[in-house]
């Protein structure tokens, strides 16, 4: 990961730039970023990226870890299923039960965990580092009920 620097101009947030080639400033490591920003009344650290990183990103479909950083991208769902049939057809029958075709959809590395008595995922897991999140993200989530089946009993 990569840091710069943002500083408060006419109400906006921008980057420092280096005055000779106008290009922002990065630097390797946020104590070395922390460093330089004393220099500036109002400054923040960023993480930063370069376009091709952020090309990148966008492009992960099962995300990162939050704790790890993680990519939760496995292979691609079509290549799998090549390897195991050695026939394309049939490769891209099954890819197709995944939502996936020949160039896109990959399998997720991330880890459900599953709750029988829910019927359902309830939590994640980063297999690196055994983050441990809820379906619906970090907010903690009451799981002691999900669904309320209503009985002929219920007053309605």
């Amino acid at each position: 990961m990569k840091y710069a620097i943002k500083v408060t101009l006419d109400d906006d947030q921008v980057y420092v730039t280096d005055i000779d080639t106008q290009s922002i400033m990065i630097y390797d490591t946020k104590e070395e970023a922390e460093e330089h920003a004393k220099l500036w009344k109002e400054s923040i650290v960023v993480e930063y990226m370069t376009p091709e990183e952020s090309l990148m990103v966008r492009h992960n479909e099962h995300g990162y870890c939050s704790n790890c950083g993680m990519d939760f991208d496995g292979d691609m769902i079509f290549d799998s299923f090549m390897e195991k049939y050695q026939d394309e057809e049939k490769a891209l029958e099954s890819a197709s039960h995944f939502g996936a075709t020949k160039t896109s959809g990959r399998w997720d590395k991330k880890i459900g965990i599953y709750d029988m008595e829910k019927d359902m995922t309830t939590h994640y897991t980063c297999p690196e580092c055994n983050n441990e999140w809820g379906r619906w993200g970090s907010r903690d989530v009451d799981n002691s009920v999900f669904f309320k089946v209503k009985t002929k009993d219920d007053n309605l």
